[in-house]
């Protein structure tokens, strides 16, 4: 329903922010470290969640932004699984950004979701056991397809490496060096460990 908002920041308070966008003003609940980013008067570009919710007056209605397209991914992700609302989503991605708990979530680090308020030890088995294979496929920032950072990613799990070692291989390396290049990095990185 809506995809983006882009405005200048009104006010900022905790994990809302306030937005105008011509002679509307849109309240968004962001993570607090987002919040803490933005300040009155800057012009802000969120990629935003519309949600419906039940509540004891009918149905409230509640629009979720994030700075970038894979922290919404995250979040989008996050609130299939039974126990995690919105609320537990928006505080995971306030304690780690999106690619600290995507590979939190990888690695099964149930001490790193649990930081996040509202997540119990029960509902971080459960983020881990449902997401770990499906967070992966979600791409990073740099991974767009045609890129050379994309056809190394590939390459490299296409030789057996799984999608978790060849982003750890890819991690630092010139952001502007060709897929080929990209690969003998990241197999001499991969033969040292």
């Amino acid at each position: 329903m809506i995809a983006a908002v882009r405005g200048r920041v009104r006010r900022c308070a905790g994990n809302e922010v306030v937005i105008g966008i011509g002679p509307l003003d849109l309240r968004v609940m962001v993570p607090t470290t987002t919040a803490s980013r933005l300040s009155p008067g800057l012009d802000a570009e969120l990629y935003t969640h519309f949600a419906l919710q039940p509540d004891q007056r009918g149905f409230q209605m509640a629009l979720y932004g994030f700075e970038s397209a894979e922290a919404l991914s995250i979040f989008e992700l996050l609130i299939t699984v039974s126990g995690v609302g919105p609320k537990g989503a928006l505080g995971l991605l306030s304690g780690l950004d999106a690619n600290e708990l995507r590979t939190a979530i990888i690695a099964g680090d149930q001490r790193a979701l649990t930081r996040a308020p509202g997540i119990g030890p029960r509902v971080a088995a459960r983020i881990a056991g449902e997401l770990s294979e499906r967070i992966a496929a979600v791409p990073l920032a740099g991974e767009e397809s045609g890129s050379g950072y994309a056809g190394a990613l590939e390459a490299l799990t296409n030789l057996g490496y799984s999608l978790v070692d060849a982003r750890q291989a890819l991690s630092g390396a010139p952001p502007n060096e060709s897929a080929e290049g990209l690969v003998r990095l990241a197999l001499a990185f991969l033969g040292r460990r």
